[in-house]
């Protein structure tokens, strides 16, 4: 070494799995909650959010074992991880989706999840929408557009105070992330009108992005909004945020995971779950 030189380490990075969605999940869940690790799984927790149900899960080094006793003692085990109170159980884990390894939770009414997690080192801008500004949001009035827009996420229109409580402390918390230098929230605007938005964070270290709520208005779905908001805010994260690898999530084989392909995004990797979520049922419609 020259004389007056010092040796500068790199960063060291934690972690958590090998498959791009379950790594970045926990890494956006350790950003304000905690990753633990365990033998045999990592605890993720957001304890100031106790009902997001993918900030506060288990992420398994294997599919669980078959049979009903296992899957007893896999409910059991996240309820004694989140604590008392939680309304919803979540364990993930790397690979296919092997309806063996779900059968004793379906039978305890969960649902089994099948995520595909695309990744891409260089994300493109697709042709389409031309006419569409991408900008990070800006105002308190584009944020409060932002959670009219993102209400859209539940399909039924009526009124929902758990499900608007939920919304608003979660979009709070991405402005808090946003305000840390965690990433940056992107809205697509048709003149002054939000039309899509999503959020992105990387992680410093290593230059790993995850989007987020990635929500498109329905009236303007299937014309090239998506497609040219998450390209852009791609571009965005490697210019401006250092991101080098970005990773997005998306239901197997939905329209999602073609809008994304469309933007760059071709290395594909599967992973597993089941979740089940207590929600309060209203009457049905008349």
């Amino acid at each position: 070494m020259l004389r007056g030189t010092t040796a500068t380490r790199p960063a060291t990075v934690r972690r958590y799995s090998a498959n791009p969605a379950l790594e970045t999940d926990l890494m956006i869940i350790a950003l304000d909650g905690r990753v633990v690790r365990r033998d045999g799984y990592w605890v993720g927790r957001r304890p100031r959010h106790p009902d997001h149900i993918w900030g506060n899960l288990l992420v398994l080094d294997a599919p669980p074992e078959r049979g009903g006793a296992a899957a007893e003692r896999w409910i059991a085990r996240f309820a004694e991880e989140m604590g008392p109170g939680t309304r919803h159980v979540a364990l993930g884990w790397d690979g296919e989706l092997d309806r063996g390894d779900t059968l004793a939770f379906v039978s305890r009414r969960f649902d089994p999840i099948e995520v595909v997690a695309l990744s891409t080192t260089a994300p493109v801008v697709p042709e389409g929408a031309a006419d569409v500004v991408v900008r990070p949001l800006k105002s308190n009035a584009e944020w409060r557009a932002c959670f009219a827009l993102t209400r859209q996420m539940e399909d039924d229109p009526r009124p929902d105070a758990a499900f608007e409580a939920w919304l608003a402390r979660q979009l709070r918390q991405h402005r808090h992330l946003m305000g840390r230098g965690h990433g940056a929230y992107f809205g697509a605007f048709d003149g002054d009108r939000l039309i899509a938005s999503l959020g992105i964070y990387v992680r410093a270290e290593d230059g790993l992005a995850r989007y987020q709520l990635v929500v498109t208005d329905r009236r303007y779905r299937g014309r090239g909004v998506a497609r040219r908001l998450v390209g852009t805010a791609g571009l965005y994260a490697v210019s401006e945020l250092g991101a080098r690898e970005l990773v997005i999530a998306a239901e197997r084989g939905g329209s999602a995971e073609r809008v994304y392909r469309a933007a760059g995004f071709t290395t594909a990797t599967p992973h597993a779950g089941v979740m089940r979520r207590r929600k309060l049922t209203r009457p049905p419609v008349a």
